[in-house]
């Protein structure tokens, strides 16, 4: 926020994963005889992630140009004691364990101090590859992305005041309340389950 303090945005790293899980497998399933039994198999993907950090910021300037960053990125202070993490989609931080700092001034929560959901993604695919010549086979795809239809969320809304007005250079000046929106999550990380069937010829 300040380049003349450093220190003050000391911490992990914005694209931080604690655990981060992934398994793929492609088995082909021991069918033999003909061209309708033969050649069938079942890819697999599975991807479990723990969730990534979030900065929770004012949602403007109000350091009155001191914070270097050009997206209002000034952060307020935090309330000692409260616990800032609740895990609801509705609320997924507490807005109410932050205070608005002093007019010119930053505020002491440190940066990237909330996480997000994590990510659960479970794609399979069903294959049969039929021998047409010597040089080329036709292959039917069977693809079904999220196939557990798990809803997988996004960061919440990280902006906890509502301002007006505009200083000099643009940035919205003058506090005017609490950002209804402020911590609750209203999007998605990746789609619902989805489907779709192809034919692949090669050769």
């Amino acid at each position: 926020m300040n380049p003349y303090q450093l220190n003050i945005d000391k911490a992990r790293c914005s694209y931080e994963q604690q655990q981060v899980f992934k398994v793929t497998g492609l088995y082909a399933l021991p069918f033999h005889g003909n061209r309708f039994v033969s050649g069938w198999q079942i890819s697999t993907v599975l991807t479990a992630n723990s969730g990534l950090p979030f900065n929770i910021v004012d949602g403007y300037d109000e350091s009155t140009g001191i914070s270097s960053g050009p997206l209002n990125l000034d952060r307020p202070n935090y309330v000692a004691g409260c616990q800032v993490q609740t895990g609801r989609v509705t609320e997924w931080f507490n807005p109410q364990c932050f205070n608005i700092s002093a007019p010119g001034t930053l505020g002491d929560l440190g940066s990237d101090a909330g996480t997000g959901p994590g990510y659960l993604d479970l794609d399979l695919a069903i294959l049969k590859d039929t021998k047409l010549t010597e040089r080329t086979r036709l292959q039917f795809r069977a693809e079904f992305f999220n196939i557990i239809n798990r809803t997988n969320y996004s960061i919440p809304n990280a902006s906890l005041y509502v301002a007006g007005g505009t200083t000099t250079g643009g940035n919205l000046a003058t506090y005017t309340g609490l950002n209804g929106l402020a911590g609750q999550i209203t999007n998605q990380a990746g789609a619902p389950r989805q489907i779709q069937f192809a034919m692949k010829l090669i050769f």
